[in-house]
């Protein structure tokens, strides 16, 4: 859990990396919960692991969609700009390139504002 895009899932669940979880929350806790950690450790440290990655997905994808608005706003802005027809992201946790592409109704409202700029001239 201390190592975020770690390959190695298991690991997680490890007696190695369960007794490094309590040791760091062991003084803040009654003897009962940390039973309770204890005896539920792989359930715990899946669910953080999940939330963690859902975390990860929601704040990765705002990004990209923010990035995008920027993109369409400045097309929309700048005649002279091209709207990117895609873009490329990647990640420090992983070797993968996601290509992100405009949805249908961004594409076609920049272009309309195109269009619209180039017939006021």
């Amino acid at each position: 859990m201390s190592i975020y895009g770690h390959t190695e899932h298991d690991v997680y669940w490890s007696d190695a990396e369960m007794s490094r979880f309590l040791e760091r929350h062991e003084k803040g806790w009654s003897p009962e919960k940390y039973r309770y950690a204890k005896r539920i450790y792989k359930q715990l440290a899946a669910a953080i692991t999940k939330w963690i990655d859902d975390c990860g997905l929601f704040i990765f994808g705002f990004l990209v969609r923010e990035l995008w608005t920027s993109v369409v706003k400045a097309a929309e802005a700048e005649e002279a700009e091209k709207l990117e027809d895609e873009i490329w992201v990647s990640s420090i946790f992983h070797f993968n390139i996601n290509v992100m592409k405009p949805r249908k109704e961004s594409l076609r409202r920049a272009i309309l504002a195109a269009e619209q700029a180039q017939t006021k001239e």
